[in-house]
């Protein structure tokens, strides 16, 4: 029961967040004062939304831990400083170990930050390298 409570929970939270994100990518291009606020408005929310995600996404398990780390690394750029999505980006490589759509979600994510956010990422590339040596460790496993 407690598993399929966390699906319906990473689906409602899917839902969600489907919804936040149609709002906010209308509001994006506001052409007046009122849409400009309403956008701001949109941003900040899920903004705050995000950054809840972020602080209990390390006590979640299983799916839920893994919709929160896709939620965080797939929201509009900007939502979030890198400086805060590096640990969702080494645990969603973690994760890739075991399961192949998680790795090649970190793997598109870490090459869309290494072309738009080279300049922010430097001092984390450390980091987010040392994540991705296990990969290397498991050699010609990694396709069965």
């Amino acid at each position: 029961a407690a598993e399929r409570s966390g699906y319906f929970r990473s689906a409602r939270l899917d839902e969600n967040v489907q919804k936040i994100t149609k709002d906010y990518e209308t509001h994006q291009n506001a052409s007046n004062d009122e849409e400009q606020a309403a956008r701001l408005d949109v941003a900040r929310s899920f903004q705050n939304f995000l950054h809840e995600v972020l602080a209990e996404s390390s006590g979640k398990t299983g799916e839920l831990r893994a919709a929160s780390l896709s939620l965080l690394l797939e929201a509009p750029e900007g939502l979030l400083s890198l400086k805060d999505l590096v640990q969702p980006l080494c645990s969603m490589l973690e994760l890739g170990l075991q399961h192949s759509p998680m790795a090649e979600t970190g793997l598109r994510v870490l090459e869309t930050w290494l072309t738009n956010r080279r300049e922010e990422l430097l001092p984390a590339l450390p980091e987010c390298v040392r994540s991705l040596r296990p990969y290397l460790d498991r050699g010609d496993g990694l396709s069965e």
